[in-house]
């Protein structure tokens, strides 16, 4: 661990020390990472007994839902509103310091008086924060988190051990992606060591698809186009398609790495047709291409191998403005497929 590191965490529990209120708070459509991450930290903070709320901007992902049958989650505007904030003396923000994915609490940020504080790993940053702690070379903030815990120190729970080991487990693609490195094998090893499940883990997370989740890969399997030789793949979700399989929009995670199986791939693309005329993209790169850097240059954001980015439009558009500029990555045109 670096000085800084050190510097940030010390800096971090002597504020979490002295707070009493505190709001944690992921980004939208929050997944494995930031829930992870957000019930470990307030699972601690209420063993020193902090006043903890944990808040989500909308409901839970299907595979995400048994989370709720063990901790208290609020969804804003639903179990909560910003009004009840106001007696709150610090605020955290978790695997997220983009202002695109806190919109509803943008405003609050921006009159808010009290703490406020930073913990991602992510490289992109657009608010302010009183204590800002980035590193971008965490596979995922759930080590962060758990090396923020180790320090405080507060890594004495076996619940703490599962939400941590979602975390990171979650955002490594359960150890398969490019972001798994040595630190992830020695904190899982250390987590279970601990009491992390992970067998049961495993099993809620990756193994308990709904059926309106599996046509659903169908369909995007089914819509797939393939250019340059093969080197790019897209798929598409249409909002007919969730109407015709009864899915969910949050039941689209990670379906784009069902494109990452192919041998040829550079990057995939997953284009979802959203209401009031909103596409959300998600890309994924193993080659040199650095999606993050590309996705940038829509507003978006992310890491070099898994980004996503959100257009005004309709698909066809979309698709034409993502595609027109990737070709400028390849050295050859990029053909329409046979």
């Amino acid at each position: 661990m670096t000085t800084d590191e050190q510097n940030k965490i010390s800096q971090i529990t002597k504020a979490l020390s002295d707070s009493q209120n505190i709001l944690l708070f992921p980004h939208s459509r929050a997944d494995g990472d930031g829930l992870g991450s957000m019930l470990a930290l307030g699972r601690a903070l209420s063993a020193m007994n902090k006043q903890v709320r944990k808040i989500l901007f909308d409901k839970l992902a299907p595979r995400y839902e048994f989370l709720a049958d063990e901790d208290s989650l609020l969804i804003l505007n639903s179990d909560i509103t910003i009004d009840s904030f106001n007696d709150a003396d610090t605020l955290v923000i978790l695997d997220t310091a983009v202002s695109e994915q806190l919109e509803p609490i943008l405003d609050f940020l921006s009159h808010f008086t009290g703490r406020t504080i930073i913990i991602d790993h992510h490289s992109h940053r657009d608010i302010k924060a009183d204590i800002v702690w980035q590193d971008t070379n965490a596979s995922a903030t759930g080590i962060m988190i758990a090396e923020l815990l180790q320090a405080m120190p507060l890594l004495t729970d076996s619940k703490i051990a599962d939400y941590l080991l979602i975390a990171i487990a979650s955002d490594t693609g359960w150890f398969r992606y490019g972001n798994t490195d040595a630190d992830c094998f020695r904190w899982a090893a250390r987590l279970i060591e601990s009491g992390a499940d992970n067998h049961q883990l495993y099993e809620k997370l990756f193994r308990s698809d709904s059926p309106q989740r599996f046509k659903l890969i169908a369909r995007a399997l089914n819509s797939a186009e393939f250019y340059a030789d093969n080197r790019i793949v897209i798929l598409t979700l249409t909002l007919n398609d969730f109407e015709q399989t009864h899915a969910s929009h949050s039941e689209t995670e990670n379906i784009i790495d069902q494109a990452c199986g192919i041998k040829s791939l550079e990057v995939a693309l997953l284009f979802v047709e959203q209401d009031e005329n909103k596409v959300r993209i998600s890309l994924r790169s193993r080659s040199n291409i650095d999606v993050n850097k590309f996705a940038q240059r829509f507003g978006g954001g992310g890491h070099p191998r898994a980004a996503g980015i959100k257009l005004t439009g309709t698909i066809e558009q979309a698709k034409a403005k993502i595609l027109s500029a990737l070709t400028e990555q390849f050295t050859d045109k990029i053909p329409q497929e046979n």
